[in-house]
């Protein structure tokens, strides 16, 4: 086991369990708690992010936790570690809400401003990448890697227009200078 090993099995077993939940319960995925105009937030986000932070705190009770369905003046909290685990319970909520399966569980943990270690696993596609500092990323069990392609006219870009921002303006400037 790597030295990080403990931190990414409980990032695994955090992802895994909240994940696992989210996709059990799919059939809910239109029970909003909050919505805005461009994002959602699930009564399942809120159950994830508590079984996720339930894995996290079983193993590491004096850690603190930064998820997003907390409250802003709990996400302040540093435990005396520095250790803090960052929690996305289903990252992708409107892909979730909408019956596309391109959401995942994101568990993270860093002290200070270095990532030890990570897991992000994408339940309705049966994928799950880890990463550790003193170790290799990897999907699935096997080692990921950039792409071998070395020029723009054989690359493939996969994008979605973000509702936010003028949708593919960035792309247009690459694919003129193709």
């Amino acid at each position: 086991m790597t030295a990080y090993g403990e931190l990414l099995d409980c990032a695994v077993a955090a992802a895994r369990a909240a994940g696992d939940h989210a996709l059990r319960n799919a059939a809910r995925r239109t029970d909003a708690a909050v919505r805005m105009r461009h994002d959602v937030k699930l009564r399942l986000d809120i159950e994830c992010q508590a079984i996720a932070e339930e894995a996290v705190r079983a193993r590491f009770p004096s850690h603190a936790v930064l998820a997003e369905e907390q409250p802003e003046e709990a996400q302040r909290h540093e435990a005396p570690e520095g250790f803090q685990w960052v929690i996305d319970p289903i990252d992708g909520t409107v892909n979730f809400s909408h019956g596309f399966p391109w959401w995942c569980c994101s568990v993270a943990v860093r002290r200070g401003e270095e990532v030890l270690a990570g897991a992000v696993y994408a339940p309705a596609l049966g994928r799950l990448y880890t990463a550790a500092a003193d170790g290799p990323a990897l999907g699935d069990g096997a080692p990921l890697a950039v792409s071998s392609v070395s020029s723009l006219e054989q690359a493939l870009v996969f994008t979605a227009p973000d509702a936010a921002a003028r949708p593919l303006g960035p792309f247009s400037r690459i694919v003129a200078c193709a």
